[in-house]
């Protein structure tokens, strides 16, 4: 074979390995497109990106005309960049998977050694755990809460940081409600753990008294809330409080991008009565706020500075008066709890 035709294979083989990193390039552009992110820093990507299809074909025109004029090396030169992209993309995606899969194992392993720990403290909080990770399954866990010494039903469990939740000690009936996912959107709740709350709950299980002083917490959970919904049986989301208050049903529908402010400021203008008046689900627009915590950003605060209050019954809620008090004191303001808070 000559020499010129060798190069002229190694030149194609080149292309080929360049012109692969078109396979990727979908993907790039639609996590460019409409991915999170600094919009800034994505502008300037989502342009390279557009300048690479335009630029990688300059080349290997560029390659084949050097190696008609007898330059091959400058050829080669001219190819290999594309190539070596694809190369380090290649080596980018092995290392991830590696690192993943490592994750996985730790994870596991991790997860496994809280069950364990959990059985030691409380057999009945450690099946719970257990049937979070799927090393059970439900059948068991219902035989277990039938059986379960009365003296575990609330017993808590020391456990490690995990997730959002910081280190803890959380009864078997709190391990259950959040493993239930119960919130607004009722198609996220995981049915068995809602019913092994039923079960706890209709044992006699309660919550530590750490948990029920406890007005949302930093993963969105608030327990004593969920506990009340179960035993009441109704079915989230509770649709009758849009005609209740639909300020309310406003809050707990929003998300990190809804401007939540904006119709409390609207309710301050045009219908005051909303800033106070109780849903039978989720209470009074600031008790609503409280219950979707981060989710309804500056909502609480708010929702005071305009003169919201808590209902009668959410005034006698420790926790919920602790709450509005920390929110007022944020706010340099002082209160007396003996009177409506303000």
């Amino acid at each position: 074979m000559k020499p010129r035709t060798r190069f002229a294979l190694v030149l194609i083989a080149l292309q080929v390995l360049g012109g692969a990193t078109f396979l990727a390039y979908p993907v790039i552009l639609m996590g460019l497109l409409f991915g999170e992110g600094d919009q800034g820093l994505k502008t300037r990507l989502l342009v390279a990106s557009l300048v690479w299809p335009v630029l990688l074909v300059l080349l290997w025109i560029l390659s084949w005309l050097a190696l008609g004029r007898g330059r091959t090396l400058l050829a080669l030169a001219l190819s290999a960049p594309p190539a070596l992209v694809f190369a380090f993309g290649v080596r980018l995606f092995v290392v991830h998977s590696h690192r993943s899969r490592q994750s996985v194992v730790q994870m596991k392993s991790e997860e496994a050694g809280e069950i364990e720990n959990a059985r030691k403290q409380n057999p009945l909080a450690g099946e719970i755990l257990a049937l979070e990770a799927g090393q059970t399954k439900w059948p068991g866990l219902q035989e277990v809460i039938a059986r379960a010494d009365p003296e575990l039903l609330s017993r808590p469990v020391d456990l490690a940081p995990r997730g959002l939740l910081d280190a803890r000690r959380s009864t078997p009936l709190a391990l259950a409600l959040q493993g239930s996912h119960l919130d607004f959107d009722s198609s996220k709740t995981r049915p068995h753990f809602l019913e092994a709350a039923r079960l706890l709950i209709g044992r006699g299980a309660r919550l530590s008294s750490e948990e029920e002083s406890t007005a949302g917490s930093t993963a969105g959970f608030d327990l004593p809330w969920m506990v009340e919904v179960v035993e009441s049986g109704t079915e989230l989301p509770d649709r009758a409080a849009a005609s209740e208050n639909p300020l309310v049903w406003r809050i707990m529908t929003a998300d990190y991008a809804d401007p939540v402010t904006a119709d409390i400021s609207a309710a301050k203008r045009s219908h005051p009565e909303q800033l106070s008046r109780a849903t039978t689900t989720y209470g009074t627009p600031l008790h609503a706020a409280i219950l979707r915590g981060s989710l309804c950003q500056r909502c609480d605060g708010l929702l005071v500075a305009y003169g919201a209050q808590l209902s009668e019954s959410e005034r006698k809620v420790p926790r919920l008066v602790a709450r509005v008090e920390a929110i007022l004191a944020t706010a340099g303001q002082r209160t007396d709890t003996r009177r409506p808070l303000h």
